[in-house]
């Protein structure tokens, strides 16, 4: 199995220092730690949850980025026989928030994670996939951009990963406030069989993001422009084109969680590092606003790469 990484011997017996409990450079709520007292807010009102969504998730002043670092597993799921770990996944967001013209945010978002080995932590650029008994290829997700409307006014173009309009859903748990997102989508595979036999799953792509945003409300209501926040994230998606899985029965599952890093000194230092290496310019933020309709998925990125492949390949 090929990899490289950054990662001391350290770090890879002892896996608490890279995908453990979360600790220094992260901003995590605190629970007891009074906040600057700021204004009450009504989230069932749509500008007031577009205001706290926002500054959960970014930071409300358009000229401040947002780095939020995520980590977390990803196994395979085969009818009637036992599940397999096959990655741990480690990645940043990066996140600039701008005004909606008509009331609310825009989100501006790039995002990249890696699949990593999950005995010893390290970055994979193949994988033994045991059910092929053979190595193949890792495409890692590198999405940029990511962009979307936080708003309670109607827009004119969205995804099919785009939101609902605010209020967005959400439950209050003592002082917790938690937005709940159900996103369950079947679409058109941008790797159609006919074209992609080894990579596709089938003509329509089926699949399942759940996510939870935690922040307390004294944080959101706080007189700053962002709020700590822990997020959960679960995806259910059949597999992945570089898996070279076919039409095989089964799918993937991802878990992660996520929190804000303070500033880019805040990335835990095996990300950074391997980053400032390989993709230092997702450590910029997105500038130029492109619609979300217009938005990279990994999907879509596998596929260029395979493309620009073959096209190689016939020319050589």
């Amino acid at each position: 199995m090929e990899s490289e990484t950054s990662f001391t011997r350290r770090s890879a017996l002892g896996s608490s220092a890279v995908f453990g409990a979360f600790g220094a450079g992260l901003l995590l709520p605190k629970e007891g730690k009074s906040a600057p007292v700021g204004r009450k807010l009504d989230l069932d009102a749509g500008p007031d949850n577009a205001y706290a969504y926002a500054k959960a998730i970014g930071d409300v002043d358009p000229n401040a980025v947002t780095y939020t670092y995520m980590q977390g597993e990803a196994w395979g799921v085969v009818p009637s026989v036992e599940s397999r770990r096959l990655f741990k996944i480690f990645g940043l967001g990066t996140t600039r928030m701008g005004p909606h013209e008509g009331g609310g945010y825009k989100k501006y978002h790039k995002e990249v994670v890696y699949y990593a080995d999950p005995a010893t932590n390290e970055v994979l650029n193949t994988w033994y996939n045991p059910w092929l008994e053979r190595e193949v290829e890792v495409s890692h997700i590198k999405n940029t951009p990511v962009n979307d409307y936080l708003t309670d006014q109607p827009v004119a173009d969205k995804s099919v990963y785009s939101r609902e309009l605010a209020p967005f859903h959400y439950i209050e748990i003592g002082n917790w406030i938690v937005w709940q997102e159900h996103t369950y989508f079947i679409m058109a595979n941008r790797l159609p069989p006919e074209k992609y036999p080894l990579h596709s799953t089938g003509e329509k792509f089926h699949a399942a993001e759940l996510t939870g945003i935690m922040a307390r409300r004294e944080d959101l209501e706080a007189d700053t422009t962002s709020a700590p926040t822990i997020i959960s994230w679960t995806r259910f998606n059949p597999w992945m084109g570089f898996m070279e899985m076919g039409n095989r029965p089964g799918f993937v599952s991802y878990q992660q969680h996520a929190a804000k890093t303070d500033g880019i000194d805040g990335i835990p230092k095996h990300l950074r590092v391997y980053m400032e290496k390989h993709d230092p310019e997702y450590f910029e933020p997105v500038m130029t606003w492109t619609e979300p309709a217009q938005n990279m998925e990994s999907m879509i990125d596998f596929r260029n790469k395979l493309d620009a492949k073959r096209t190689a390949k016939g020319k050589s």
